[in-house]
């Protein structure tokens, strides 16, 4: 595996295929298991990654920028301990999805078929004792719809829930109408597609305010700050720590993030008692992640003063800001890192009586719903975390209100009537001669010291979430 360069001018060749990998032959599949097309020596990824293909073990990194590199042994789906294993023939097929699929997208996506493959593999075994099967061996010709289904129910009580099954149902497919091997089921794989599992909760961390996985409560950010600020902690599990912080970064692009991405601005200004000032100003190239682009996107990024001189500090010769980071598992050593530092701070959560759990995922949730709290417009937020939709931003909108019941909780129950006027939500106008049985909620504001002040409408009434304010007005 190389980093882009010559590799512009190589071209995968697949044998049989006049179309190239994907197209579909009209002409009937052959009865018998049939040769397989041949596989490239070298593939050319779609991130411009050369990935040799002739041994056992294939490397690709999930960005060619300084992602985490992969490795691919596949040697562990034929010949491994505890886990069915796959005839000569699977692997092959295998291996020829894997190239195949690394010409249309990321490493990673690639990975995590891989993964899901493996998985399947380790829990076959326990299958296999239960309905009479071989428990060491599998391939893709004994697939079935049972065991598919079977497969799903288990994934459903584990963290990848029904990825896995869309996973497989990928190289299915792909052997089906890709192929038109007789190793795969066209009716199958049709049916395949009906196959569906409940998705994940959107933001269910954020929206039930986890206290190990969901955003930082007002009083853990106090302690976080506090200890940024006296700089507990080597310094570069500090800057990680801010990274997160106040970008709400994906944890790989602080692997990604490169030297000449930060940039100082000086400019001598005239201070308040008309003497020369010098200001500073930061600003980072942040990795745009998730984007399914061939080429290295950035988006320059302020950042405080304080991150800026640190990260400048810590720079070495090379192409990384961040080196030590970079490597293998980079997510493994960032959270290690951000424990590490939570360790030489001495910060207890108060709402575990444990050490506080960080992650780059917990911070970014806790910038999100800051901002969301602080009263920053939904494509604002969106901007921020990199979103290309509204649909992920919703959550930190609801999640905003958290902290008024935050409020409430601290304060004597007789001011509790007066803090439920904070509490509900508030939805934007319809728009003109759209039915909405929906009253507006007035804006008139006698009592203030001033001339009558109209404000022509503060939101729509929310039914039953509405404010206190607003169901005393509907009494008039």
């Amino acid at each position: 595996m190389a980093l882009p360069g010559a590799a512009r001018q190589h071209v995968v060749d697949w044998p049989g295929f006049g179309g190239g990998p994907m197209t579909t032959r009209a002409a009937r599949a052959p009865t018998g298991p049939g040769p397989l097309p041949g596989l490239p020596s070298v593939v050319l990824s779609k991130d411009r990654q050369r990935v040799a293909t002739a041994g056992d073990i294939w490397e690709a990194r999930t960005s060619p920028d300084g992602g985490a590199l992969l490795r691919w042994n596949w040697q562990q789906f034929c010949r491994h301990t505890g886990q069915a294993s796959l005839d000569e023939r699977s692997v092959d097929i295998l291996r020829l999805y894997a190239a195949h699929k690394l010409t249309t997208s990321k490493a990673g996506t690639v990975g995590g078929t891989l993964g899901a493959v493996m998985r399947l593999l380790r829990w076959y075994p326990t299958y296999a004792e239960r309905t009479g099967r071989d428990p060491s061996s599998l391939s893709w010709a004994s697939v079935d719809e049972s065991l598919l289904e079977a497969f799903l129910v288990h994934s459903m009580r584990t963290s990848q829930r029904g990825n896995d099954l869309s996973r497989l149902r990928d190289v299915y497919r792909w052997g089906a109408f890709g192929l038109c091997l007789p190793d795969f089921d066209v009716r199958l794989a049709v049916a395949c597609e009906a196959m569906r599992a409940p998705g994940n909760v959107l933001g269910a961390a954020v929206r039930n305010q986890d206290p190990l996985a969901g955003p930082l409560d007002a009083d853990e950010q106090r302690l976080l700050i506090a200890a940024i600020q006296r700089r507990a902690g080597d310094d570069r599990d500090r800057v990680l720590v801010m990274l997160f912080f106040e970008l709400g970064m994906n944890g790989e692009a602080a692997a990604r993030l490169w030297n000449d991405g930060l940039v100082a601005y000086r400019v001598n200004l005239v201070g308040p008692d008309g003497r020369p000032q010098l200001e500073v100003a930061y600003h980072l190239a942040v990795p745009r992640m998730k984007k399914r682009t061939e080429h290295r996107e950035t988006r320059n990024r302020p950042i405080s003063r304080e991150l800026g001189e640190l990260l400048d500090g810590l720079r070495q010769p090379g192409e990384l800001l961040l080196p030590w980071v970079a490597g293998v598992h980079p997510h493994h050593r960032i959270r290690h890192a951000l424990r590490r530092w939570v360790r030489a701070a001495c910060i207890i959560s108060p709402r575990t009586g444990r050490p506080l759990r960080l992650s780059p995922r917990r911070l970014r949730y806790t910038l999100a719903t800051e901002m969301a709290r602080e009263g920053a417009s939904r494509h604002k937020i969106a901007d921020v975390l990199d979103h290309t939709g509204l649909q992920h931003v919703e959550v930190y909108i609801e999640a905003s209100s958290y902290v008024a019941r935050q409020v409430a909780d601290r304060f004597d129950a007789a001011f509790e009537p007066w803090l439920r006027r904070f509490q509900g939500s508030l939805t934007d106008r319809p728009t003109s001669g759209a039915a909405c049985p929906l009253p507006v909620v007035p804006g008139f504001a006698p009592q203030l010291p001033v001339l009558p002040l109209d404000l022509g409408g503060i939101g729509l009434c929310g039914g039953t979430s509405r404010p206190t304010a607003c169901a005393a007005w509907r009494r008039r």
